[in-house]
């Protein structure tokens, strides 16, 4: 595992002061989506050396997501990697959002690397502003996650076959697996996902997850004694 430290950029109410953004990262990763299982396999993703997180300043966001991109797409180093931004509106970093989407089109990317975004005032159109269920994307610093398309399509298929007794990602396939029905399977299997995400999140309720999220902003002191507690866990564990 890679990650690099800077000091954050205050420039976002919700971002509390002298907080790192790798450090409040970590923090999320460990005791948000790994506790409360928001992503089944990210405990192991964290732990692997082909991770990789690194802070990136507004004036660099569009260089750092191509090396990103690119380096991903080569399939020799990293298999997942996140950018943690400074601090920005959700309006802006939707814009951001769309940009690097449009370059993994221009890249003829598509297919190949997949962007997932996360924001700490992240809200889904289509949801009321005070549902519990915008949590599933709340993280303690803008962030723009890159992964690859076979990497989520492996772990999702291992998901659905652990999960083989769930009538909601029960599949019959006869033959060869081939990539249509490989993409079915991640559908039945992220659709499962984030069902129980969501009920995860309305089920504990605005206030605790709010709780929840302030208690991720770190300092970078906090990060070494954080990752050899989370160390110590995994293998406890």
């Amino acid at each position: 595992m890679r990650y690099f430290m800077v000091p954050a950029m205050l420039a976002h109410m919700s971002v509390k002061k002298s907080s790192c953004p790798v450090a409040s990262t970590l923090n999320w990763i460990k005791n948000v989506v790994i506790e409360l299982q928001f992503c089944p396999w990210a405990a192991k993703a964290l732990t692997s050396p082909r991770f990789h997180l690194q802070y990136v300043e507004h004036s660099k966001i569009l260089q750092m997501t191509e090396i990103a991109m690119k380096t991903l797409s080569s399939g020799k180093n990293e298999s997942t990697t996140i950018l943690a931004l400074a601090p920005m509106h959700f309006d802006d970093f939707l814009d951001i959002v769309a940009i690097v989407n449009d370059q993994i089109e221009n890249y003829d990317l598509r297919g190949i690397i997949q962007l997932a975004h996360f924001h700490p005032d992240y809200r889904f159109a289509d949801a009321p502003k005070n549902d519990p269920g915008h949590y599933t994307n709340r993280s303690p610093f803008p962030l723009l996650h890159f992964l690859r398309e076979d990497d989520i399509e492996s772990v999702l298929s291992s998901y659905e076959s652990s999960h083989s007794n769930n009538k909601t990602l029960q599949l019959r396939f006869s033959g060869e697996m081939n990539r249509s029905n490989r993409h079915e399977i991640e559908n039945h299997a992220t659709d499962a996902i984030w069902l129980r995400n969501l009920d995860t999140c309305r089920h504990l309720g605005s206030a605790a997850l709010q709780h929840r999220l302030d208690s991720c902003y770190a300092s970078s002191d906090d990060e070494w004694n954080m990752m050899s507690d989370f160390n110590q866990d995994s293998k406890r564990s």
